[in-house]
């Protein structure tokens, strides 16, 4: 999938990841790591989610929504997976949403445009609040033109 060698190559990585359309998911990293400490990975992504997304508000509402499934195996391979907080896990994806978003070329607004149509004001237990998924995308977008 373009979309995802595109946030990849803003990340300074190649595609090692498989992606598989799938119905019945908006868009889902899986991971699992072995017992020898390798992680097995994937990307999955409903077509017609991404497509109502880019009809709702444009290219970068489905865009960040894969970046944030990309923020999962970079930070996957960045740090073990257990006995993290699923919030951090997320929080950390969507501040590698804004990295490779910014490198891409959207604006802020732009970057945090699929968390505003996805809102969850109060989070869940796997999710946080919208708030602080808002932040992270920020520190995140904030950090790409920080450093070069």
């Amino acid at each position: 999938m373009a979309e995802i060698d595109a946030v990849l190559a803003a990340l300074g990585f190649a595609r090692t990841i498989p992606v598989f359309e799938a119905d019945g998911a908006d868009a889902l990293a899986l991971l699992e790591v072995d017992g020898q400490g390798r992680v097995n990975a994937a990307i999955l992504y409903c077509a017609a989610f991404l497509h109502d997304l880019d009809k709702r508000a444009g290219r970068w509402a489905p865009l960040s929504v894969l970046a944030h499934e990309v923020g999962h195996h970079v930070e996957a391979r960045a740090s073990p997976l257990a006995d993290i907080h699923p919030w951090a896990r997320e929080l950390a994806a969507d501040r590698v949403s804004g990295v490779a978003l910014a490198r891409l070329g959207a604006n802020l607004a732009e970057s945090q445009t699929a968390l505003r149509l996805t809102a969850q004001p109060n989070g869940a237990p796997s999710h946080p609040n919208t708030a602080l998924r808002l932040k992270a995308v920020e520190a995140g977008w904030r950090s790409a033109h920080d450093c070069p």
